[in-house]
């Protein structure tokens, strides 16, 4: 991040988990750190490489949150639980969003 790359985080710690699965604090934790924005994504499609190749997936790319925006009153364990429900919140919006756009084709 210092040299100004991307770096993709499952903030649920694993890329495979199930929906609605609660967050861990590792992603808000290195974007507070950082001082990088958080770009939530919901995606629905296969799970296994295979399925990649010969399924369709979708997904849905939210606004970025920038760190910078957060209240100033809060310490850090209260900043990093912020994050983290925002983080919680959007994707699940992009992600019911998804759906209902999947549901419709």
């Amino acid at each position: 991040m210092k040299d100004n790359k991307t770096v993709g985080i499952f903030p649920t710690g694993s890329r495979t988990s199930q929906e609605g699965a609660p967050l861990k604090r590792g992603a808000s934790t290195i974007a507070m750190l950082s001082k990088s924005p958080i770009l939530p994504v919901a995606y629905v499609g296969p799970t296994k490489i295979h399925g990649l190749l010969t399924g369709q997936a979708y997904i849905n790319i939210g606004k970025p949150i920038d760190i910078n925006d957060l209240p100033k009153d809060l310490k850090r364990n209260e900043r990093i639980d912020y994050i983290t429900k925002e983080i919680e919140t959007r994707t699940a919006k992009l992600q019911q969003e998804l759906h209902e756009i999947v549901k419709s084709l």
